[in-house]
């Protein structure tokens, strides 16, 4: 992923410090092409990472979910992304569905959860994925 982001919230300042939630990252595409999607979230399943994207130039288009994979190149790590086929993709999203319905934010933690500010996990902790 880019790190190149754009505030929505119309204020046009170079730093946005607004509270707009929604924030626009940019992929490049096969064909050296910036694309921006909205972050929904990102899921673990079966000992990998999975992040969907809904795309910024056409709400009304599904989302786009890609398994995330570190990449070192040149001795420089980051994270890149692969589209799921369609058999994973419908596992995924009927996933995130039941999350949605059993209003889970992705912690697997549970109530106990004591990350606080030291949980470096992301948006979504998984420290229950440990195994």
């Amino acid at each position: 992923m880019a790190d190149k982001h754009e505030c929505t919230c119309g204020c046009d300042h170079d730093e946005c410090t607004c509270d707009s939630n929604e924030e626009i990252v940019y992929l490049t595409d096969e064909n050296g092409q910036d694309v921006g999607y909205y972050y929904v979230t990102s899921i673990m399943h079966e000992e990998k990472e999975y992040v969907f994207l809904q795309p910024a130039e056409d709400e009304d288009a599904g989302m786009e979910i890609y398994e995330i994979q570190a990449v070192v190149e040149d001795g420089e790590e980051f994270d890149s992304l692969y589209p799921v086929d369609d058999d994973l993709y419908e596992v995924l999203y009927a996933k995130l569905l039941e999350m949605i319905a059993q209003g889970d934010d992705g912690c697997d933690c549970g109530d106990d959860c004591d990350c606080g500010d030291d949980c470096d996990c992301g948006d979504h902790c998984h420290c229950g994925d440990e195994e």
